[in-house]
């Protein structure tokens, strides 16, 4: 007697069990197509905001993440021992030289937590002349200042 295994996925609208949070369903092709309209400029300002919120947060955990590790240096160097011996030189040079370099590539480690720029989207941009289209604004440093001088500050305690 033969077995055949059904892989198909049922349909059932009645179905007891939930979706899991942030499935969504698969749509044709043709769904799709009806449904995807470009995003209005609430929605899109909305979102930036949201992204620039959520790259403050990590700046900021950025800049204390050295002074979380503070206490751990400290055991390490106290176990190290005051003799001089290769394992403790070591360590010395590592407490050393750590903050200087982390603090000369400030740059590249808060790169990719720089802000993008809120700029104003209209409605007759699809209609406007490649001509009169302004430049995209670079990225800039000026609102990770603050963290910028915690990272400093919190690379000079360790």
């Amino acid at each position: 007697m033969p077995f055949k295994l059904d892989f198909t996925v049922p349909q059932n609208k009645n179905n007891l069990i939930p979706n899991p949070p942030g499935y969504l369903p698969p749509a044709s092709a043709k769904q799709i197509s009806r449904t995807s309209t470009a995003p209005d400029a609430d929605t899109l300002f909305a979102q930036n905001r949201k992204a620039t919120e959520l790259k403050m947060r990590r700046a900021w955990d950025l800049a204390l993440s050295p002074a979380k590790s503070l206490p751990m240096q400290a055991i390490m160097l106290y176990f190290s021992g005051s003799g001089v011996q290769i394992f403790s030189l070591g360590m010395i040079f590592m407490l050393l030289t750590g903050p200087i370099t982390a603090v000369f590539n400030i740059f590249r480690a808060f790169e990719s937590l720089r802000p993008t720029p809120i700029s104003p989207i209209t409605s007759s941009s699809a209609t406007r002349k490649p001509a009169d289209v302004k430049t995209v604004q670079e990225p800039s440093y000026v609102p990770l200042a603050m963290p910028m001088l915690a990272y400093v500050a919190s690379q000079g305690l360790v």
